[in-house]
């Protein structure tokens, strides 16, 4: 799943979507209309949270990227004028739902599901991969060093005791 835009009469509007293969070849399947995109511009930069649980690293760096983009965080909500954040990442201008245009991806519900939802794959390669996928189109970019700390935390492996004789 990702997100599409179309632009419609000067105005983008958003669409979670899948490939799906036929014998014609790949078809995209619109799964969900998700709100009309809205583009804001980066006002600060904030550093990198420190990340110990996987889950909250998500919800960490998710809350630096809204803060970058000039939110404030009220209670349990982020507000940046009429657009408004709630603790389940919907996206809200007034009481329409919104998508939030950020970095390179787009905040909605739906793609910080897939980012707080993520599994490790069979392969450190494929899993990274997946990661940086999920964190990309979830709007949240992350430094080489932030990366690699998340991507070890999604990542501990168990590691035997050691028996002393």
């Amino acid at each position: 799943m990702f997100v599409r835009v179309k632009e419609i009469s000067n105005k983008e509007y958003a669409y979670l979507v899948s490939n799906e293969w036929t014998k014609y070849g790949s078809r995209q399947r619109v799964a969900k209309y998700l709100g009309r995109v809205i583009r804001l511009a980066k006002v600060e930069e904030y550093p990198y949270p420190e990340l110990k649980d996987p889950r909250q690293a998500i919800k960490d760096l998710i809350k630096r990227e809204l803060l970058n983009y000039g939110f404030v965080e009220k209670g349990e909500v982020f507000v940046n004028g009429d657009l408004i954040v709630e603790k389940d990442f919907s996206v809200k201008e007034g009481s329409k739902n919104v998508v939030l245009a950020l970095n390179e991806g787009f905040l909605t519900k739906d793609t910080i599901d897939l980012a707080l939802n993520y599994s490790p794959e069979e392969t450190h390669d494929k899993s990274a991969k997946k990661l940086a996928s999920v964190c990309l189109e979830a709007g949240i970019k992350l430094s080489d060093s932030a990366f690699l700390r998340l991507f070890e935390l999604h990542n501990k492996e168990e590691k035997p005791e050691r028996i002393y004789y």
